[in-house]
């Protein structure tokens, strides 16, 4: 690997699939359903979110950087949206979640360990949503404090 790639690249990211038609057809799919896919998530504070805050923002960023002590770039998640509401004409950010795309999940502990260094370096409280169209991975990402959504080919995605 070239010395100037960022470290997810070096550690833990299959390069080839970020190139893929799939890739990006499906991180389009999750950034137009991104509020109805948090709306219909089973994590009761997203829930709360949507019921009691009325005046809200969602700010989506494609490929939003990690970064590490001193602003150092540790890699990119490839969606990362902000749930903000108004509070006197300003709006403060409440919740966050991060989705990660993989069109194939080739290894489950290879992602799963690119989820953990991801919690390790976002804010604690982030969620953090694989969309996937491998199947039979939500109970073992659930397990470890992480969500999955199926996205189906036919129909484009689940929900």
């Amino acid at each position: 690997m070239e010395k100037t790639k960022s470290r997810d690249l070096k550690f833990w990211l299959d390069e080839k699939e970020l190139k893929t038609p799939k890739h990006d057809e499906m991180v389009l799919w999750t950034f137009n359903n991104a509020e109805k896919i948090l709306r219909e998530l089973e994590n009761n504070s997203i829930k709360s979110f949507f019921e009691y805050r009325k005046d809200i923002n969602i700010i989506k960023t494609i490929e939003y950087p990690i970064l590490g002590k001193n602003n150092f770039n540790l890699g990119f998640i490839d969606l990362f949206v902000k749930l903000c509401f108004n509070t006197n004409n300003f709006y403060m950010v409440d919740k966050q979640c991060g989705f990660e795309i993989k069109p194939q999940v080739k290894s489950i502990g290879e992602v799963l360990r690119q989820f953990q260094f991801y919690k390790s370096n976002l804010p604690e409280e982030t969620i953090l949503i694989l969309v996937t169209s491998t199947k039979g991975l939500k109970e073992i990402f659930e397990s470890q404090g992480f969500y999955v959504i199926e996205y189906k080919e036919e129909g484009n995605g689940n929900v």
